[in-house]
């Protein structure tokens, strides 16, 4: 026979924490505690995001500004060309 997982909306951590604390009685202090963790990661996930859009932003921004200088000099080559 199959066993269903039941559905978890917490993760696993903070599960453990909340029946630690209850056990404890200091339910506040874990739960401060997981919430410094979740945000220390969060912290973490966005800086590596950061460093990661910078450089396709930056050559993203390198293709258009060189997109239209191209666009602006093409003409003034044409002229050139039909000078001589």
């Amino acid at each position: 026979m199959l066993r269903w997982k039941k559905p978890t909306f917490f993760p696993v951590l903070v599960t453990q924490l909340v029946s630690t604390g209850e056990e404890s009685g200091r339910i506040d202090t874990l739960l401060r505690k997981a919430a410094e963790f979740y945000e220390r990661e969060i912290h973490n996930i966005v800086e590596s995001l950061a460093s990661i859009i910078e450089p396709v932003l930056i050559i993203f921004l390198g293709v258009v500004v060189g997109s239209i200088l191209i666009a602006l000099y093409m003409p003034v080559f044409m002229i050139g060309k039909l000078v001589h």
